[in-house]
Order: C-alpha cells, then sequence, then structure tokens
C-alpha cells in the first residue's frame, strides 16, 4: 500500500552545471502533474511528465527543478548602452531639479534592470538532459520510498482501527438481544 503524499529531492553537480529537483505530491483522485522548470527545461515538460507517470499514478505531484550555471562561457552578457544613457540622462535632470550634484556610480546605473543582461542557452544540451533525467529518476525512487513507508503506516493505522470497530460491533452485537427485550417488555407495558 502506497501513500498518495511524498517526498522526494536529489541533486548532482557538474563542472558546467547543477541540477536539483524536489517532489510533493499530496492526495489527488487523478495523477496531476505540475512541473515548475527553468526556462532552459521547457521543453522537456511533456517527455518531464511521462516519466513522472511512471511512477505516480494518482495524486497531484509537484515538481521543482533548479538549474545552476557553473560554466561563464554558456553564458553571454550584454549592455544596453541606450538604456545606461537613459538612465545617467534621468539622474541628471532629477539632480538638477533638485539642485543637487548628479555623481551617478557606474555601479549604480549597471545594477538598474535592462543595464547589464546576462542570458543564457535556452536548451538544454543532450549531455545535460541525461543529468535532469539522472537526478529526477533518484528523487522519484526517493518519493517513493517514502510513499511506501507513509503506505505502511497508514495500513497500520487502519488495520487498528478495523480490529477496534470489530470489537466494538462485538460488544453491540451481544447486547442487541438485551436491548430487544427490554424494548418489548416496554412497548408491551405501555399498551396494557
Amino acid at each position: 500500500m502506497k501513500s498518495m503524499t511524498g517526498f522526494g529531492t536529489a541533486s548532482q553537480t557538474t563542472n558546467k552545471v547543477s541540477v536539483s529537483a524536489t517532489l510533493r505530491s499530496v492526495n489527488g483522485r487523478y495523477l496531476d502533474i505540475r512541473p515548475h522548470l527553468p526556462r532552459q527545461y521547457q521543453s522537456l515538460e511533456i517527455e518531464i511528465k511521462k516519466f513522472i507517470g511512471k511512477y505516480a499514478a494518482r495524486g497531484t505531484v509537484d515538481l521543482y527543478i533548479h538549474r545552476k550555471t557553473l560554466d561563464a562561457s554558456a553564458s553571454e552578457v550584454t549592455i544596453n548602452l541606450a538604456m545606461a544613457k537613459q538612465w545617467q540622462d534621468s539622474y541628471k535632470k532629477l539632480a538638477k531639479f533638485l539642485k543637487m550634484d548628479a555623481n551617478v556610480r557606474l555601479e549604480t546605473i549597471a545594477a538598474l534592470n535592462d543595464v547589464v543582461v546576462i542570458e543564457e542557452k535556452t536548451e538544454a544540451s543532450e549531455a545535460e538532459k541525461k543529468i535532469i533525467f539522472s537526478v529526477l529518476k533518484s528523487a522519484l525512487e526517493t518519493f517513493n520510498k517514502e510513499r511506501d513507508r507513509e503506505g505502511k503506516a497508514l495500513k497500520k493505522e487502519l488495520l487498528h482501527l478495523l480490529s477496534q470497530l470489530k470489537k466494538s460491533l462485538k460488544t453491540v452485537e451481544s447486547m442487541t438481544e438485551s436491548i430487544r427485550k427490554e424494548l418489548e417488555k416496554r412497548f408491551g407495558d405501555r399498551l396494557s
């Protein structure tokens, strides 16, 4: 007996990328897989859902995959010079309006949105794809061990409750005849 609720996690790091996967599930009548993936893995969503479907039949399963690039060559840094100039001009206008010095530091402008843009590759390589599914498999194995453990605990509790119910039923059954006779006597007394 397996519980529908479970948790599993796994991670793997190479010299280029670090990938971690976390699975959480709760009770549900049907299998509902909700993947939360980095942009680079969006194209793998259907394949990932099918893979999870081999390990889970029911419940709502949330999958969180996190990716961290460790290889600087996999990213491209772009500087939006026009945006930086607009910010600098805006600071100067504001300083002039407020009658203040317009000493804006380079770090201040570079930290603003869309001035320095870091873009990573848009899709995972075949090697990275193998890592993703290896990590996912490990997380699913941990996830299923947790579901088995919880399922055994649930089964034990249900068997205990069933045993208690049977004892209560025997007690009620043993009292049934005496209660029936008592009710017949009371009813007879009222009729006479």
